[in-house]
């Protein structure tokens, strides 16, 4: 799921938490206990982040903020998992390799890669075994295969990494 609703409603609810700070001088204990805030809650999911988890709210430096803990719902984190909040919004976090491996839709990108590997596995082998008068050896055949089809998955790795979630 993606981060920007959750981008978009903590610069609104910081405002408001902040506007509470301000008139009352408390920290409320949950976000909706800020009034502003409640009336929203009544009408609409948007006191949910991107993940479906409340916001929060967190004292750094003893002011209050909103934060949204990312997908994983712990403190912390990188990539899709890093706390968002309105200092961290505009720090762009790289999605990790075993995020995208498990959020990207990788499957017709592995199948082009395995298509393409095994069509120039058979181009190296029947192309090997066309020459009149030359014999290639099998393991030069099996390993022309294979550095062809290694190449092709580089090359769909590749593929599949420009296609990566942003994260947004």
């Amino acid at each position: 799921m993606a981060q920007g609703p959750s981008i978009a409603n903590i610069s609104n609810f910081q405002k408001a938490l902040d506007d509470y700070v301000r008139a009352t001088g408390q920290t409320p204990a949950k976000l909706t206990d800020v009034p502003e805030i409640a009336d929203q809650a009544k009408y609409s999911p948007a006191v949910l982040d991107s993940w479906g988890r409340p916001y929060a709210i967190m004292v750094v430096k003893g002011r209050a903020m909103v934060v949204s803990y990312g997908r994983d719902g712990r403190p912390g984190g990188v990539g899709l998992d890093a706390d968002i909040t309105v200092k961290s919004r505009y720090v762009k976090s790289t999605v990790t390799l075993p995020q995208f491996v498990q959020v990207a839709e990788l499957r017709p990108v592995l199948l082009i890669c395995a298509a393409a590997a095994l069509a120039t596995a058979l181009i190296t082998f029947l192309a090997g075994t066309s020459r009149p008068g030359r014999r290639t050896g099998l393991l030069a055949i099996l390993l022309s295969a294979a550095v062809t089809g290694a190449a092709a998955v580089f090359v769909g790795s590749i593929i599949a990494a420009v296609h990566a979630p942003s994260g947004r």
